[in-house]
């Protein structure tokens, strides 16, 4: 994991995507504030970087097999569904 880091840190500086076979992909994401005219633009307006994970095909299907059930506060798992409400306490 250590040389995953290693490698991840060094490519992305680069500007390089990093692609690990069916895993996914990660990549630097960098964004600004817009302007009407370029020489309004300083780099000050640049928002800190992002880095972007995209799982591959494997990792998009598991999400659309996930189920999900609700849990009471002592613990017990109750049926999926129910009530309509989103109260903080209900949930």
């Amino acid at each position: 994991m250590d040389n995953l880091n290693f490698v991840l840190d060094m490519e992305l500086q680069e500007g390089r995507i990093v692609r690990l076979g069916d895993f996914g992909s990660f990549r630097i994401s960098v964004s600004s504030d817009g302007v009407t005219d370029k020489k309004d633009f300083n780099s000050s307006m640049l928002r800190p970087p992002r880095i972007i994970f995209t799982p591959g095909g494997e990792l998009k299907d598991t999400k659309k097999t996930l189920e999900y059930s609700r849990i009471s506060q002592d613990g017990t798992t109750a049926e999926a569904g129910g009530s309509d409400s989103d109260s903080p306490s209900e949930i």
